[in-house]
């Protein structure tokens, strides 16, 4: 069985490029589950991808869907919908309201995609290749799919919406191999494609703006440290160079052990010279290994705190009264002189804030002494409480679309870009 994974992403001009390590995952996944039953390709490309499926017909397709990709992917998903009716379709990622309501509403709007994959993704394509491999060649197709039972997934078939959120993920995440020491992201990484590196799932924080910790995601799920020493290890010593590693944990630091985690990309920079820098979200809770973490790292890294608000009754309504910001700022001042810079995240028009209070947490952030401020308006991310229609209609939330940076390109003759939904107006500040 042949399957293509596409985690697409605007290449029109040039821009920074990121291993596709949410689809290696699954393709990993799929080689250890099936073997050589099945035979499995990485795209990030939109072209190279319809390049591969004009010359060798998949036997499914597989998308992530993300604010920065949506339309790319869209537009990708239709063309190949348009050349080969009956071939399965399927897609996952964040990007989609979790409801039913919201999630049959997107299926409708994205008539090509034949069922959705929520949360962790791996067991459920496992699922769906298991039933298309099951059936004879010519029956493996887009409607036969669509009324299958698979859990963990959604489908419209005859204009009713099927399926549950029943996804599978093991405690011990080592059960997905590395697609790092499984040579899937090879071919990206020869490109000069950024590494990711993730070494837990998870985050035990709900604020309403984000999708990491809702309620299906918030408890913390681990790699073990075997298994991330090598895939450290592996981009390391590849005999690449790279401007960065990025590490994707939510909450980077929220583990003791993370301080060998620290210790070891320390180790590896020092020994290679293989990467320039490390970007990682640091845990919100400040803990005092946070430090060690930081002096470790030093000038690889910088100290990013994301406070969102300085003010009590704005971040009361975006639901983080369980983040200590005094503990940040203790950490901040730890680590001054220590790490590359200090840098925050202020958002503008969250729910509460006022025009006064916003200055006020600029001024605040900087008498801490903090470098760089980050933000701006708020991206209403699908599946995020903000986003709701309730939590629109509770603060007033009025919103516009406009350009996402970088999210635009002309694709076969044609024109595709990408816009993001943010916030211009609440009921307690103007547009």
């Amino acid at each position: 069985m042949r399957i293509y994974l596409a985690d697409l992403a605007h290449d029109y001009m040039p821009a920074r490029q990121f291993a596709p390590l949410g689809i290696g995952y699954i393709g990993a996944f799929l080689k250890k589950t099936f073997g050589d039953a099945v035979d499995v390709r990485l795209f990030k490309s939109a072209e190279r991808l319809l390049d591969a499926v004009e010359r060798q017909r998949p036997d499914m397709v597989g998308f992530t869907n993300y604010i920065w990709n949506a339309a790319l992917t869209a537009w990708a998903g239709r063309t190949i919908r348009a050349a080969l009716p009956d071939m399965p379709i399927i897609m996952g990622g964040p990007n989609i309201r979790t409801d039913e309501a919201g999630i049959g509403a997107f299926l409708a709007r994205h008539e090509y995609v034949d069922r959705y994959c929520l949360y962790s993704g791996e067991a459920t394509a496992a699922d769906i290749v298991r039933f298309l491999i099951a059936l004879p060649p010519e029956q493996r197709t887009a409607a036969a799919l669509r009324r299958a039972a698979i859990d963990g997934s959604y489908a419209l078939a005859d204009g009713k919406l099927a399926g549950n959120a029943q996804y599978r993920i093991e405690d011990d995440l080592d059960y997905i191999p590395s697609p790092y020491l499984s040579g899937l992201m090879d071919e990206f990484l020869d490109e000069g494609f950024i590494p990711i590196i993730e070494t837990n799932r998870g985050c035990p924080f709900s604020c309403t703006f984000c999708v990491w910790g809702i309620a299906a995601l918030n408890k913390l799920k681990r790699f073990g440290m075997e298994r991330i020493v090598g895939d450290l290890e592996y981009v390391a010593r590849s005999g690449r160079r790279f401007p960065q590693i990025v590490f994707a944990d939510a909450n980077f630091g929220i583990l003791k052990r993370d301080v060998d985690i620290a210790r070891t990309v320390r180790d590896l920079y020092e020994e290679t010279g293989a990467f320039s820098a490390v970007e990682i979200y640091w845990s919100k809770s400040a803990q005092d290994h946070m430090v060690d973490i930081g002096r470790i790292l030093g000038k690889l890294t910088h100290t990013y705190i994301a406070f969102q608000s300085l003010d009590d009754d704005v971040l009361s309504a975006i639901e983080r009264r369980n983040i200590s910001t005094e503990k940040l700022v203790g950490l901040i001042d730890r680590l001054r002189g220590y790490t590359h810079s200090t840098r925050t995240d202020i958002l503008v028009g969250l729910p509460g804030e006022t025009f006064e209070s916003h200055l006020r947490t600029l001024d605040k952030t900087l008498a801490y002494g903090i470098n760089f401020i980050l933000g701006g308006e708020i991206r209403l991310l699908p599946g995020s409480e903000m986003e709701s229609d309730a939590h629109r209609a509770r603060f007033g939330i009025r919103a516009k679309y406009r350009f996402y940076e970088g999210g635009a390109g002309v694709y076969r003759g044609e024109l595709v870009y990408e816009l993001e939904e943010v916030i211009r107006q609440t009921v307690t500040m103007s547009e």
